[in-house]
């Protein structure tokens, strides 16, 4: 499932393909070792999921280097 707000953030430019695949790679590893959610997860959600739900909901910062 991807957000409607995912895409828009794709769409603005803010990041390019490889940095989001990165960011949510990066948080949904967090994820399954064991951080919370900032967002509620649903039954069977996948972690790769919830990190993209978390990203179009700005849940996070993301610190370019």
């Amino acid at each position: 499932m991807i957000e409607r707000n995912l895409i828009n953030k794709v769409l603005q430019g803010d990041l390019n393909n490889y940095e989001i695949v990165e960011v949510i790679s990066k948080r949904s590893r967090q994820l399954t070792a064991g951080h919370e959610p900032m967002v509620k997860r649903s039954k069977g959600e996948s972690f790769v999921t919830v990190a993209s739900v978390e990203f179009a909901k700005n849940k996070f910062n993301v610190i370019k280097k």
